[in-house]
């Protein structure tokens, strides 16, 4: 295994093995913590889950929470403690409701 003989092939494998790790964490991942855009198409089966807001700048807040921007449309996050408009915010946040 050590050797240089065929050391073309044991690269290719290795990177194999890297890129189909990469795609299975991945997948895994995106199954616990769904992407923030799914929450937009609502089912049941994401209130068990978590989403990761990861720097995300709120666009609007008031007394019941803040809005945040995403490709499918600004996403509404309850909070009785909302930042204020304009900051980033990084949070871990429960899918309620479309």
């Amino acid at each position: 295994m050590f050797s240089d003989r065929a050391w073309i092939a044991k690269a290719a494998a290795a990177l194999l093995v890297f890129a189909w790790l990469s795609v299975d964490t991945a997948r895994t991942l995106d199954d616990l913590h769904p992407e923030l855009e799914r929450t937009a198409r609502f089912t049941e089966d994401l209130r068990e889950k978590t989403i990761v807001l990861w720097g995300r700048k709120v666009l609007t807040s008031d007394a019941t929470g803040f809005e945040v921007g995403s490709r499918a449309g600004p996403i509404r996050v309850l909070t009785p403690h909302p930042p204020p408009a304009g900051v980033h915010v990084s949070a871990v946040a429960r899918p309620t409701g479309p």
